[in-house]
């Protein structure tokens, strides 16, 4: 089954419109056989997309830090719960990403924004494991009207390295996103299924072994040749050396017998 990773708020204080949105995502992926991965909050947007998923007998892959388990923050219905520690949030991010195909975006707070935009650099960047995960924001409302704007004065900036629409998608709804989600995973897939056969890889990997040594060949022949040259090099060195020798000897020879024979002279 396809694996749904879901950042969104979980604060009590969440509007309704959007715990609501929340819970249909939750009814839907548990539709669609779908694993609903999230934060395993029991309040906000979280609460209410666990909600959903649960009354339909979907499964939920809970990740929380133990921070958050102190004040029984996480959802006491979730059966598949894995719990973080660490400083800091960081291992905590990195295991919902590892765990999901895609990622939807609900509306949330800092903590939400924290997760998508890192999720987002990591895919522009390549990094995070995010190079090949669809990234959609729930844009209910319009609450996230304000990041399409930035991510569009930014393009015109010229700071982005492609276009704003790359980075990630948006949808106004709940079904759209997971539709959109779906279709990109389900795409990504039979693109890596064309891969070349074995055979084909396996000609590409001979092929690439004979360049290799051919190239170890021309190393080696290279550097036999290097040597030679050395060789010749040294013995001229040598030779010439030798000849310096004889001639500086001789001169000084000779400047010593005509020095004695100055003196004896005078």
């Amino acid at each position: 089954p396809i694996r749904i990773c879901v950042f969104g708020s979980s604060s009590s204080k969440t509007e309704d419109s959007f715990v609501k949105a929340s819970y249909n995502l939750g009814v839907l992926i548990a539709e669609n056989n779908c694993i609903c991965v999230n934060g395993a909050g029991r309040f906000g947007c979280m609460g209410g997309l666990n909600e959903g998923c649960l009354s339909k007998g979907g499964h939920i892959k809970g990740i929380i830090h133990e921070k958050f388990c102190v004040d029984f923050g996480e959802h006491k219905e979730i059966q598949d719960l894995v719990i973080c520690t660490g400083k800091d949030l960081t291992e905590r991010k990195q295991l919902l990403m590892d765990n999901g195909d895609c990622i939807i975006v609900l509306p949330g707070g800092v903590g939400t924004f924290d997760e998508f935009w890192e999720s987002v650099s990591g895919k522009c960047l390549g990094m995070k494991g995010m190079t090949d995960k669809p990234i959609c924001l729930v844009n209910v409302d319009g609450f996230y009207d304000g990041f399409l704007l930035q991510m569009r004065r930014t393009e015109e900036a010229g700071m982005l390295y492609d276009p704003s629409e790359s980075y990630f998608h948006s949808e106004n709804d709940p079904e759209s996103a997971l539709k959109w989600c779906i279709n990109q995973v389900k795409s990504l897939k039979e693109q890596k299924q064309t891969i070349p056969s074995n055979e084909t890889n396996n000609q590409a990997f001979n092929g690439y072994n004979t360049l290799k040594n051919n190239d170890k060949n021309t190393s080696m022949t290279s550097s036999e040749s290097r040597k030679s040259e050395r060789s010749i090099v040294s013995s001229s060195t040598n030779r010439d050396s030798y000849y310096y020798s004889i001639f500086f000897s001789a001169m000084l020879g000779f400047s010593i017998g005509y020095f004695i024979a100055w003196k004896k002279h005078n």
